[in-house]
């Protein structure tokens, strides 16, 4: 669905250039949920951006279901954001227009895109009620809680049936338990629609819910943790899951409605880019003692073992 190839984003301010993305490589395939963490000015943000089509790369290549979306080869990006990508923001009033209800909100991008008012309001309700808001319909924004609002901005960025889903911090401006229901909902969505689902986000105890975490690191993918041991709850209610098997790990739980089973598996990756370069983290670092700019890279015994650069 979502392919990087080596993408490249500079951004100048006076005569100072930044760059935001140094050469990531990412692919994402259909009907995954993917959540993107990184510390500030990472650079997850701009990736963001640039796959909902409000950014162009500066170099490098960036294809959505095969179309070339990078450079001099973008076109109709209005058509693409208005058909392709759902935007759901931290900020509630990203999301929402104030002086709109409820239900006026979620109907505009229908509205926007040409549909019949009669058309656009029974599809307004249906996703309401998806979400849980139906009830809510001729409120406005500012009635509601910040996980309310939330909601409804899902449903918003549902309007026109986007392909993938783009949610920049969608729980940050939430408490805990807020926060747990929106994302229940995403994996609802997810697991219902087969929607891509990409989540930018700074809270940990979300990105260890997805079964694949991307960690961005100075312009570049670092690291990716893949979890297993994760599976649809219905299922298992139903006997369509072998709990036993999923314990010795012998059951593909890729479409998952995140429920516990056992113990779970975490296994994290570096990420070898197309030189064959990896990138060494913070936390790998303090771990091994290393504190200089120079390793000692040996094979031993089938392994690849990395040490500091002894001091004299």
């Amino acid at each position: 669905m979502i392919y990087c190839d080596e993408l490249v984003k500079i951004y100048q301010a006076d005569q100072v250039k930044v760059m935001a993305l140094q050469g990531l490589d990412l692919e994402i395939k259909e009907g995954e949920m993917v959540a993107i963490i990184g510390k500030s000015g990472s650079g997850k943000s701009t990736l963001l951006n640039m796959i909902g089509g409000l950014e162009t790369p500066s170099a490098g290549r960036l294809l959505i279901e095969g179309k070339d979306l990078s450079g001099n080869a973008w076109k109709n990006k209005d058509s693409y954001r208005k058909n392709t990508i759902g935007f759901v923001w931290q900020k509630p009033s990203r999301n929402l227009f104030s002086y709109l209800t409820v239900l006026d909100n979620v109907k505009a991008p229908m509205l926007f895109a040409g549909k019949k008012q009669k058309e656009s309001k029974e599809k307004a309700m249906e996703l309401l009620k998806q979400v849980g808001m139906d009830h809510y319909a001729n409120k406005f924004p500012g009635q509601l809680s910040g996980g309310e609002q939330q909601r409804v901005a899902i449903a918003v960025a549902l309007a026109n049936d986007p392909l993938i889903l783009l949610a920049d911090e969608p729980t940050g401006a939430v408490d805990t338990k807020t926060s747990n229901q929106i994302f229940s909902l995403l994996q609802r969505l997810n697991r219902e629609m087969g929607l891509t689902i990409l989540i930018v986000t700074h809270d940990m105890s979300i990105a260890d819910k997805v079964s694949r975490t991307v960690m961005i690191s100075d312009g570049k993918i670092s690291t990716e943790k893949i979890r297993r041991g994760l599976v649809d709850t219905e299922k298992i209610r139903q006997g369509q899951v072998d709990t036993e098997k999923i314990r010795r790990g012998q059951v593909d739980t890729e479409k998952i409605c995140w429920a516990e089973v056992g113990e779970e598996k975490a296994e994290e990756y570096s990420v070898l880019d197309k030189a064959r370069r990896v990138q060494l983290t913070e936390d790998i670092l303090e771990a091994a003692g290393i504190t200089t700019n120079k390793v000692k890279v040996e094979v031993i015994d089938g392994k690849v073992v990395i040490t500091g650069e002894q001091e004299s």
